[in-house]
């Protein structure tokens, strides 16, 4: 069975053409990076590819904005009222 692979390695990606278009981290490397999921090679190799690479920084800001959302609610209590109402069968 063939697993794809998550996240180029760093010597990859250090011999990517200087644009670094072809050498993207998988969209499940970016969420991992900024939930802070990930190990410290790795990370760092994705942190220097977003010094250079404006689509995943936004892609990153975007993960950003869903978990901050998500806290959010849940320190407003409207995750815990949609709970109830879903296990009342309302929703």
């Amino acid at each position: 069975m063939n697993v794809p692979i998550e996240l180029k390695s760093p010597t990859v990606l250090d011999a990517c053409e200087a644009d670094r278009t072809a050498c993207h981290p998988t969209e499940r490397a970016l969420s991992r990076f900024a939930a802070n999921e990930m190990g410290t090679r790795r990370k760092k190799v994705v942190a220097q590819h977003l010094e250079t690479c404006e689509d995943c920084r936004k892609v990153v800001a975007r993960h950003h904005a869903i978990a901050r959302t998500f806290r959010d609610w849940e320190r407003s209590g409207i995750l815990q009222a949609a709970q109830y109402e879903r296990a009342a069968g309302r929703i």
